[in-house]
């Protein structure tokens, strides 16, 4: 479990890094930029982020996946990797060529269009999926927060005023196409390179395309509702509802690269036949991120309507009503992610995970053009949310049969009561001291105390095991 814990602190850590290192720049460039260059980016980015995941074609899953299973052996650690890598540089080549002639022939936004070309050249280089196949994640995350923290402080330096918009494209992009070059030198050293067959790179297409399938339908729902906003909407309603999702993604991080920790350390096990450890992992899995999940919902929603306008000024109060809608997804979320990487994919039932995403993408697409119309960025987060809401179900309902999750998913209900008690607190905090940052400051300290002491409490009446037994070792660590 030491390792495990590890890497999941190393790559939360830059999970959150990557998300909480925008929010020193974010009311910085929100007053800067205004609503509507925002949403301009967001669309702009959106975009091109859809010319991205085709040239990545499903290899973080598939590549992680694969890598985890042969990292034992040497030999055929090198092989499976080139075949992969190879097969990646095709596939995102031709992307990068396809995005250059939609920025010539299509595009809006022809020149911001083309600097948001940096970030699809990068997927060229992306290897981060051999790192995460290894469990090797304090050489990703290392390089990669050093490589982030630069990127903050060029923002500072170089963007001045809205004229600047086209620097702030490029250093954001110049920092992912950096990244992805220092991993990809780096590599050399892990598996260094030689030429595959053909052949063999055949073999891999097929699995490729069932997992890049899902990732497609989540995508519908991830960015396509971005570019629906910005095309039936409006920019400014765009903007609105870019900086409440980038509020969501922070709790959302810390779910993700847990899942990202537990693929391949669960996709290794069920190499070696451990159904065992990996039943333990998904009971413990599911009863504290689910448990931590709602805390981290009402804690969102709680703060939302003082920190909205604090952090980027009262011209975005509308992005806390968003955010406050939108946090009702996380629960969703997390137990989606947690089935996801600790049965679906490391037992092969990609085809069950595409439906479930597929099922979620088609009812956000159907609620995305009937409500931007007439409710702009609230119908775009109605639709996100019912769409979290099916994934989770569908999910679900397809591995009903290879756990208990009827009795897992109880446990993690012991935290939704001081989950409650702290959202009522935090809102009474807010309403008390008004529109300050030290209320901010105020509502954060009050709900971790609330939540806490209310949950070690109701634990503890409970008699919790895993409760008594961490007490227990602190009672013996304390008279050593």
């Amino acid at each position: 479990m030491s390792s495990i814990k590890k890497n999941v602190l190393y790559q939360s850590f830059y999970e959150i890094l990557i998300l909480i290192l925008p929010f020193f720049t974010s009311p910085y460039i929100s007053r800067i930029m205004g609503a509507e260059h925002l949403g301009i980016y967001s669309y702009t980015f959106s975009i091109a982020y859809y010319f991205q995941m085709f040239g990545m074609l499903g290899i973080k899953f598939y590549g992680n996946r694969s890598i985890a299973k042969v990292r034992d052996n040497k030999c055929e650690l090198k092989k499976k990797y080139n075949e992969i890598f190879f097969l990646h540089v095709i596939v995102s080549s031709v992307s990068l060529i396809a995005y250059a002639f939609y920025c010539f022939s299509f595009s809006e936004y022809k020149g911001f269009a083309l600097l948001q070309g940096i970030n699809v050249l990068s997927t060229i280089f992306d290897v981060s999926w051999l790192y995460f196949g290894l469990e090797k994640f304090k050489t990703t995350v290392t390089r990669s927060a050093i490589i982030k923290i630069v990127s903050v402080i060029c923002i500072f330096v170089f963007i001045k005023s809205v004229k600047d918009f086209s620097k702030y494209i490029i250093v954001l992009g110049g920092a992912q196409l950096l990244n992805s070059l220092v991993l990809f030198f780096m590599s050399f050293k892990e598996v260094g390179y030689s030429l595959p067959s053909f052949h063999n790179l055949k073999s891999h297409v097929k699995p490729m395309l069932v997992l890049f399938v899902p990732i497609l339908a989540l995508s519908l729902f991830k960015y396509m509702d971005k570019i629906m906003l910005g095309a039936l909407g409006d920019k400014v309603e765009l903007g609105y509802y870019e900086n409440a999702e980038k509020v969501l993604n922070i709790p959302l991080s810390i779910v993700f690269s847990f899942g990202s920790v537990m693929l391949p350390r669960v996709s290794n096990m069920m190499v070696n036949d451990d159904k065992s450890a990996v039943k333990r992992y998904m009971s413990f899995s599911i009863k504290y991120m689910v448990g931590i999940s709602f805390a981290m919902a009402f804690g969102m929603a709680a703060i939302s309507s003082v920190f909205a306008p604090i952090f980027w000024g009262t011209g975005f109060i509308k992005s806390g009503t968003l955010i406050a809608m939108l946090a009702i997804s996380i629960p969703f979320s997390t137990i989606a992610s947690i089935v996801r990487n600790q049965d679906m994919i490391p037992n092969g039932h990609d085809k069950y995970y595409s439906y479930s995403i597929i099922a979620g993408a088609v009812v956000n697409l159907i609620i995305n053009y009937l409500l931007i119309p007439r409710f702009q960025a609230i119908g775009v987060t109605i639709g996100t949310i019912t769409a979290e809401i099916v994934v989770c179900l569908f999910e679900l309902w397809f591995v009903k049969d290879s756990c208990n999750y009827k009795k897992m998913l109880l446990q993690p209900f012991v935290f939704f009561l001081p989950s409650v008690i702290m959202f009522f607190t935090v809102r009474f905090v807010g309403k008390s001291l008004g529109l300050h940052v030290y209320t901010l400051v105020a509502q954060v300290v009050s709900g971790a105390i609330v939540f806490g002491v209310a949950a070690l409490l109701l634990l503890l009446i409970i008699k919790d095991k895993d409760t008594l037994n961490l007490l227990i070792t602190a009672k013996k660590c304390v008279k050593k």
